[in-house]
C-alpha cells in the first residue's frame, strides 16, 4: 500500500495511457471513412529519349548537351526541373535561350556552383518543341556524369514534391534543433548559478552547427533565399566549426585527456581562421583545400576516439563514449563516402550526409537515454546526486 500511495500519480498516468492506446486501437479497427489522404502524386518524368552528347573544353572542364522533343503539355505541367552539381547551364527552347545559372557572380571563377534543384517555367506554347540543355561541370567528381532525372509539372507541385522528399531529414534537423536549444538555455542557466555549464554550452553548439550543416543540404535553403552563396556560406561555417565545437565538447566530459583535446581544437580554429581568411582576401573557397579540412576533420575525430577508448571503464561516461564512438565512426565513413566517389548510388560523393544523419541520430538518442538513465538513477536512490556536468539533457 505504501507504494501506491507513493506512486499513486504515476498509477493513474499509466491506466490513462493505456486507456488511450485501446481507444486508439479501437477506433481505427472499428470505425472507417471515405479516404481523405492528401497524396502527391510523383512528377511526371521526360528522362527518355534525350540524345546526350559531352564536349571537353579548353579549360580541360566538360560539357554535357542533352536535347529531346518536349511532349504535348497541360495548363498544369508548365516547368521543368532537374538537379544540377556545380554546373554552369544554359537552356533553350527552339534555339531560343530561356534560362541561366553560373554566369552572375563576383569572382573569375566560381568559387561553387552547389548542388540544388533547377525550376524553369516554360514559355507558353512550349509542348512539341525542342530543348536543349548544356551543362558545363565546374566540380570534382565523376558521378555528376550519372543519369539525370528531367520532370514535367505545375511550378507550385514541383516544390510541394521537392518539401515531401526532405521532410524526414528537416524533421530530424528540427529535433535536432530543439534539443540544441534547451542545452544552451541550460548551460546559460548553470553558469549564471556559478555551476560548471560549459559542457551543455559546447553540446548545444556542436548540435547547433550539425543541424545547419544538414539543413543546407535540404530544399529549405532554396525556399528561403535566392542567393545559392548563402547556402554555401551556411554549409562552409557550419563544416569548419564541427572539427572545432567536437573536442570542445569532448575535452569536457573526458578531462583525463584535457591537453590532447583542447590541442585538436586550437589547431581546428586555426584552419578556420587561414581558410576565412584565404576566402576574403583571395576568394579562395574551402572546396581548394577541402583534402586538408578533411585530414584535419579525421584527425580531430581518431583523437576523440581514442581517447574515449582509453576511458572506457569510466561507467559514468560510458554512455557518452559509446554515442561520440558512433558518431565518429559515421563522420568516418562520411568522409570516405565523398572521396571514394561513385560506387553504387549509396557512395555517391553527393549522398555523403547521409551518413552523418546517421551518426547524429544514434547521437542524440544516446544522449537522451544516458539523461533518462541518470534521472531513473537519481529516483530510485541507487546512485549518488550527479554533477550537474554528468546530466546531458
Amino acid at each position: 500500500m505504501t507504494y501506491v500511495r507513493d506512486h499513486f500519480s504515476e498509477i493513474v498516468m499509466a491506466i490513462a495511457v493505456i486507456a488511450f492506446i485501446f481507444t486508439g486501437v479501437f477506433a481505427l479497427v472499428k470505425y472507417k471513412t471515405e479516404n481523405i489522404q492528401l497524396v502527391v502524386d510523383p512528377m511526371s518524368s521526360i528522362s527518355e529519349g534525350w540524345e546526350i552528347t559531352e564536349t571537353k573544353n579548353k579549360d580541360a572542364s566538360y560539357t554535357l548537351h542533352y536535347k529531346n522533343k518536349l511532349p504535348a503539355m497541360a495548363s498544369n505541367h508548365s516547368a521543368l526541373a532537374f538537379g544540377s552539381r556545380d554546373e554552369v547551364l544554359y537552356v533553350y527552347i527552339d534555339g531560343k535561350l530561356i534560362y541561366t545559372y553560373g554566369i552572375e557572380n563576383n569572382f573569375t571563377k566560381p568559387i561553387n556552383l552547389g548542388d540544388h534543384f533547377v525550376l524553369i517555367n516554360l514559355p507558353e506554347n512550349s509542348g512539341g518543341k525542342d530543348i536543349e540543355v548544356y551543362a558545363t561541370y565546374k566540380g570534382k567528381h565523376t558521378d555528376w556524369r550519372a543519369d539525370r532525372e528531367f520532370w514535367l509539372e505545375g511550378n507550385d507541385g514541383i516544390i510541394l514534391k521537392l518539401i515531401k522528399s526532405d521532410i524526414p531529414s528537416i524533421a530530424i534537423c528540427f529535433v535536432m534543433l530543439i534539443l540544441a536549444v534547451f542545452e544552451f538555455f541550460k548551460s546559460i542557466f548553470l553558469i549564471c548559478r556559478h555551476q560548471k555549464g560549459r559542457v551543455h554550452l559546447y553540446l548545444s553548439l556542436f548540435i547547433l552547427v550539425s543541424t545547419s550543416y544538414l539543413l543546407s543540404n535540404t530544399v529549405l535553403m532554396q525556399l528561403m533565399f535566392k542567393n545559392m552563396y548563402v547556402k554555401y556560406l551556411i554549409s562552409y561555417f557550419s563544416f569548419l566549426s564541427l572539427p572545432c565545437l567536437f573536442p570542445m565538447f569532448a575535452k569536457e566530459k573526458l578531462t583525463r585527456f584535457n591537453l590532447p583535446l583542447a590541442s585538436a581544437a586550437v589547431l581546428s580554429w586555426a584552419y578556420s581562421v587561414v581558410s576565412l581568411g584565404l576566402f576574403v582576401i583571395a576568394s579562395i573557397g574551402i572546396e581548394k583545400h577541402l583534402y586538408v579540412a578533411h585530414g584535419l576533420m579525421a584527425f580531430v575525430v581518431i583523437t576523440v576516439l581514442v581517447c574515449c577508448i582509453l576511458d572506457w571503464k569510466n561507467k559514468q561516461q560510458k554512455n557518452l563514449i559509446v554515442g561520440t564512438i558512433i558518431l565518429g565512426i559515421f563522420a568516418i565513413i562520411s568522409l570516405f563516402a565523398y572521396h571514394q566517389g561513385y560506387i553504387k548510388a549509396f557512395f555517391s560523393a553527393y549522398n555523403f550526409r547521409f551518413f552523418y544523419y546517421i551518426g547524429m541520430i544514434f547521437f542524440v538518442i544516446i544522449l537522451l537515454f544516458d539523461s533518462y538513465q541518470h534521472s531513473a538513477n537519481k529516483l530510485a536512490g541507487s546512485a549518488a546526486p550527479a554533477e550537474p556536468d554528468d546530466v546531458l539533457v
